[in-house]
């Protein structure tokens, strides 16, 4: 009797319509549409908008959601995918231009407050051939080509992409360097070193058929340890003084060196002009001296009167003076002619001969002019 009687009062209190009941009563409705607004808010949280440089692939319960290609691989649009922890989108940038810095084997410090040595842990470095120690900072350009492969050979979301193409650059370099010496490495060695790079980190890629594109490598910063910025600076200064002077010896060398063969050159035509003239006068006055003597041996008083004809005629045509005197030996039989001026294009301050008559012949003296 008593239970049921407690049965009625609960009955009377359900009925009740007190202000404490009702906001109760509320309350409960409250929670239970914020529960129902919270599920289907989560039931939709998978849905993913991706971009128009973007695809995507689903994790569901942590394999690629898709058994073909096609099916794995979403484009750019509204992607319907269940909520965590069911499903994960991974998008990933496709076809565009990606940029990567790499200072992984980069300074961290300046060279105001760098100290003596490198920690290996916090600092990275890299090692020539010559066992120097150097440090370099890197910007690497690279594109995706095929999501599911990038995806499949890194297995993660995009940023191990970037990860991943970070380690295999910084791998492949530190693998270079050794075959360089610090004095290239830190002048002419950037280019080659680069493309070096590439082709390794791109055969690499290859092998493990990443989907992944290697654009450029460049080499943006090569310095020694931070202690020694000083002394690579001075190492620059020679090198840009050196490449100077080498630049201004060439442009003397091209400004002069035309001018120096077009001298030679000059030279050499008029040796050759002047041989020819020298040869073909010898040529000439051998064959006049082989016609001359021919004659000679015919009649030889003939020559020999033309040639003193021709002797006197070149001694009185360039004389500048004629002085007239008695001979020494004979007053009566002869006279002395004093010239003065040139003879022949022969300058001298006098020049004596004598003029003898026939009859100083009988006294013995000879005639002068037989010399001829």
């Amino acid at each position: 009797m008593n239970k049921k009687n407690q049965e009625n009062e609960l009955v009377k209190i359900g009925k009740a319509d007190t202000p404490l009941i009702r906001t109760v009563r509320d309350a409960m409705f409250l929670v239970k549409l914020l529960l129902v607004v919270l599920a289907v808010g989560y039931f939709f949280s998978g849905i993913t908008l991706i971009e128009p440089d973007q695809t995507a692939v689903i994790y569901r319960l942590g394999r690629i959601a898709g058994s073909t290609p096609s099916e794995k691989i979403h484009e750019p649009g509204w992607l319907f995918a269940l909520p965590k922890p069911f499903d994960y989108v991974v998008r990933i940038p496709s076809g565009r231009i990606l940029q990567l810095r790499i200072r992984e084997l980069a300074a961290i410090s300046s060279p105001e407050t760098a100290s003596a040595t490198i920690d290996p842990v916090k600092e990275g470095y890299c090692i020539s051939g010559d066992l120097n120690v150097f440090q370099v900072s890197m910007d690497v350009k690279f594109q995706i080509l095929d999501s599911l492969a990038a995806l499949l050979s890194f297995e993660g979301n995009g940023q191990n992409l970037f990860a991943a193409v970070n380690d295999i650059v910084v791998s492949e370099f530190v693998k270079v360097s050794a075959g360089y010496l610090i004095d290239d490495v830190l002048t002419e060695a950037k280019e080659a070193m680069a493309a070096e790079v590439k082709a390794r980190a791109e055969a690499k890629l290859a092998k493990l058929n990443a989907g992944i594109n290697l654009i450029s490598i460049e080499i943006s910063e090569v310095l020694p340890p931070s202690r020694l910025a000083s002394d690579f600076e001075d190492v620059q200064t020679a090198f840009i003084d050196s490449e100077h002077f080498v630049s201004r010896a060439q442009s003397m060398r091209s400004s002069t060196l035309p001018a120096a063969v077009s001298k030679a050159e000059e030279t050499i035509n008029e040796a050759k002009s002047y041989s020819e003239q020298v040869i073909a006068k010898a040529v000439a006055d051998t064959e006049s001296f082989k016609k001359l003597l021919e004659v000679y041996k015919s009649d030889p008083d003939e020559i020999k009167m033309q040639m003193r004809s021709d002797t006197f005629s070149k001694m009185f045509k360039n004389m500048g003076g004629l002085v007239l005197a008695p001979s020494e030996k004979d007053f009566k039989s002869g006279m002395t002619l004093l010239l003065n001026g040139n003879l022949g294009g022969v300058s001298g301050n006098s020049i004596y001969t004598t003029l003898y008559s026939e009859s100083d012949e009988q006294y013995g003296y000879g005639n002068p002019l037989d010399e001829y």
